[in-house]
Order: structure tokens, then sequence, then C-alpha cells
């Protein structure tokens, strides 16, 4: 059951906030018509056995709340779930072993999963998923710098270099690169901060060739 087979179907009115106003469904928002059809799905779930549910980007239009919830909820219903996402409050709701990375190249579709290095404990890993790894999970390609001032100075000197040299230069979200502030030099080497996927990593580091940066 998609939206379109939901407004073929079926008519509702719905009255949201505090107001009597009652419009069709499909004049609600994104975010209240994904709600509607999830609930409607939950409720033939609950009198089937072996359901499988498959969702596209359930934290379309929703609040982090709600999307935490909504992964919950499915979870308890079905007997297995597929989610494709880029909301960090879906993702971290799965365990590393639940979890694999699509990448399209040269027209077809790859997949890798996830592994930690030594020097990330799975502790550390959960407390900062939001803020570092998600993004280094998604992106096309992960600069790790090695404190917080280089993490913060990259981006800002590659969008002020594309708005001088837009013929010669990107900016570092243009090109699918993220930034990820190793937080300290000891952890700056390849494969050290973000988990491995299969991307590649581009480490500043002090031994570098001066003007270059050293991909692994």
């Amino acid at each position: 059951m998609t939206r379109d087979h939901l407004r073929k179907t079926i008519t509702a009115f719905i009255a949201t906030g505090e107001g009597a106003h009652a419009a069709p469904f499909y004049r609600q928002g994104t975010g209240t018509i994904n709600m509607l059809v999830l609930a409607m799905l939950t409720i033939i779930a609950e009198d089937k056995q072996n359901v499988i549910f498959a969702m596209e980007e359930p934290e379309t239009a929703v609040p982090p709340y709600a999307q935490k919830r909504i992964v919950h909820e499915v979870r308890q219903l079905a007997s297995q779930t597929i989610f494709t996402s880029h909301s960090p409050y879906v993702l971290e709701e799965f365990a590393l072993e639940e979890t694999v990375v699509l990448t399209r190249a040269g027209g077809s579709l790859r997949q890798a999963t996830i592994s930690l290095p030594d020097s990330i404990k799975p502790k550390r890993f959960r407390q900062e998923f939001r803020t570092r790894f998600c993004e280094g999970l998604l992106a096309r390609r992960i600069l790790v710098a090695e404190g917080a001032s280089e993490a913060d100075a990259f981006p800002v000197a590659c969008r002020r270099l594309a708005e001088l040299r837009p013929d010669v230069y990107s900016p570092l979200e243009a090109l699918g690169i993220c930034t990820v502030d190793a937080g300290g030099e000891k952890h700056s080497g390849p494969g050290q901060t973000v988990p491995r996927s299969g991307e590649t990593y581009i480490c500043d580091l002090r031994h570098a060739v001066p003007g270059k940066l050293d991909a692994y």
C-alpha cells in the first residue's frame, strides 16, 4: 500500500491541530499523510503473521522523536523490516550488523558492511553517532581533520575558494565530502576516526607533502 493507492481507495477527512476544520487527507502535509499510511498498515499487520515492512526514508517531514517511534513500532509489528534512510535518528536505531551502506557506481548498485576500527569503541560510536559518524557513513569521501579548528576551517576555505574561482574550485559539500574532527593527532590516521564502509579517507597529517592532502 502506498500513498497513491490510499488516495484511490479511501477518502478520509482529518482535523489537525486545535481547530475544528477538517480536510481530505491528501490535502494534509507530507508528514501527516505518511503517518496515516503507516497507521493503516499497522492495523493490517496486527491481524497477520510474517509481515515484512519496507519503507523508504521514514524520516520525511516528521520530527526526530517521531522518526524513532516509527522505527520502533514497525520493528515490533513486523517479522522483518527494511528501511532506506539518510537520518541519524533512524540509523541509530539499528546495530552495525543490521546496517549496510548502498552506493551506485558505473550504473551498478553496491553494498558495504560497516566495521569499527580498534580505536573506536561501541560506546563511543553510539554517543557520537549523530554528531560525527552518521555523516561519515553517508558521505562519498571523508576528510579527517586533526582537531575542531581544522574541521571548521576546511569547509569555510573551500566555500570561499568556490566563490572566488567557481571554474576551478567546489565546496566540499558539492563533492560529497564530509569533514570529521579526529579529536587529536593520534586519531588522524586512515581508519582511525570513522567506521570502515568502503569509503576513501583524506587525512590532514603533519608528515604529508606540503600543500597536498594524502588520500588513502
